[in-house]
């Protein structure tokens, strides 16, 4: 199954700016474990002073990550923006190269989301993880 066009199926809309700007695909996902799998193509416009992406572009990342796998775990019935998110960098990485971000729903309340994510290089190492609750909005009806 091609995970993203399901996506983009059921999102029933393009990705916002920002969304296009991070260049994702999603890769997988998991109903029985509530989690996705993202890739992210990486850009050097994401590169910090030092040259090693930008930690808000990691944060970033994490966050669409865990946003999806809730939009998935929801059947796309509700938006989820951020409430909170921590965010935990653990080490540098190139900017330029592709990223994947393991997320998953840890909890669905009827009001409130508890989401958990990973981050990591082409390489596999791990760059960067994060937990965020979300308030859980419900989406309108289409008319028809």
């Amino acid at each position: 199954m091609d995970w993203h066009q399901y996506f983009l199926h059921k999102l029933g809309q393009q990705p916002a700016p920002f969304e296009q700007l991070l260049a994702f695909r999603v890769l997988d996902y998991r109903a029985d474990s509530a989690v996705a799998v993202l890739e992210f193509a990486g850009s050097a416009q994401f590169a910090s002073a030092m040259g090693s992406v930008h930690g808000g572009a990691c944060a970033a990342m994490l966050d669409q990550a865990m946003g999806v796998a809730a939009l998935f775990a929801s059947d796309f019935d509700s938006w989820f923006p951020t409430l909170e998110l921590k965010t935990s960098f653990l080490r540098p990485a190139a900017a330029a190269r592709p990223f994947k971000a393991r997320a998953n729903a840890v909890r669905m309340g009827r009001g409130v989301a508890f989401l958990e994510g990973r981050l990591s290089d082409s390489e596999g190492a791990l760059v960067a993880t994060a937990s965020a609750t979300a308030r859980r909005l419900s989406k309108p009806k289409p008319a028809h």
